[in-house]
């Protein structure tokens, strides 16, 4: 069981690599290289820390983030009506 005081580590960890230039494919390849025991609590942590979303990396590169179980997800814009 991950406890509070480790979360705040990863979501310290996190909002710092992000604010030192890391992108969020860096994130996804920590992820990836997690422990599998680990990587629900790294995307957990990611997704408190994020002030809003969609996120935002570098004024150029959106990242629509959706956690959860769906048939399908669907972003509402110009190209689908």
């Amino acid at each position: 069981m991950i406890t509070m005081k480790l979360k705040m580590f990863i979501a310290a960890f996190l909002c710092t690599g992000f604010a030192f230039g890391q992108t969020f494919q860096d994130f996804i390849n920590r992820v990836n290289a997690a422990p599998e025991a680990q990587r629900a609590a790294l995307v957990d942590s990611f997704i408190n820390a994020v002030p809003s979303f969609p996120f935002v990396e570098q004024s150029t590169t959106v990242h629509f983030i959706y956690r959860g179980s769906a048939g399908s997800v669907t972003v509402p814009g110009d190209a689908n009506g």
